[in-house]
């Protein structure tokens, strides 16, 4: 009877520490600074077994970080949770999009091809953010989106429109960037 209890424990243990863990790790942005400088957004998140997470972000060039200006602000890890209206928001923004005839246009952080890859926006099972973050991070329920390097991603980034013109199409003025977990 221990035993069972035991095994019943530890697979509960187990299935709550598998829920945290798909958000723990660190996830990888190509970020373009201006004239042409790429460099990558690195988010770094670390869970515990009650599904609680903190992230923090840095610029990184070959790997070290990029020291912070005026628009490149690293962020202090804080909590990064589930947020309930950028997820539905993603789900309008991939709708409306996949509804459109015409191809979209944009400023270089926005990759109009990202939203018709989601398709449908059911394929948005979660996106979170962090207080101090000013880019929001999404799971698709699989590999939907095409990195460039034969490879597909789950991931999916956010962020605010900051641009001039017409920005970024669909619901709540969010772009699209592409987000590779390593």
């Amino acid at each position: 009877m221990a035993a069972a209890a035991l095994t019943l424990a530890l697979s509960l243990f187990a299935s709550v520490a598998n829920a945290a863990s798909v958000w723990e790790g660190e996830f990888h942005s190509t970020y373009d600074t201006g004239d042409n400088h790429l460099v990558d957004w690195v988010f770094t998140s670390k869970c515990n077994a009650k599904d609680e997470c903190t992230i923090s972000s840095a610029f990184m060039k070959d790997g070290k970080i990029v020291k912070e200006t005026d628009w490149e602000v690293l962020a202090s890890p804080s909590p990064f949770k589930y947020d309930p209206m950028m997820t539905r928001q993603l789900r309008l923004s991939a709708h409306m999009v996949s509804e459109e005839t015409e191809p979209h246009t944009g400023p270089s952080y926005y990759n109009a091809a990202i939203y018709p890859q989601i398709g449908s926006p059911d394929r948005v099972l979660e996106c979170r953010g962090g207080a101090n973050l000013p880019a929001w991070i999404c799971l698709l329920e699989r590999p939907l989106i095409d990195t460039g390097d034969r490879q597909r991603s789950e991931w999916v980034l956010l962020l605010p429109d900051m641009s001039s013109g017409s920005g970024c199409p669909g619901f709540g003025s969010v772009c699209p960037a592409t987000l590779r977990k390593k």
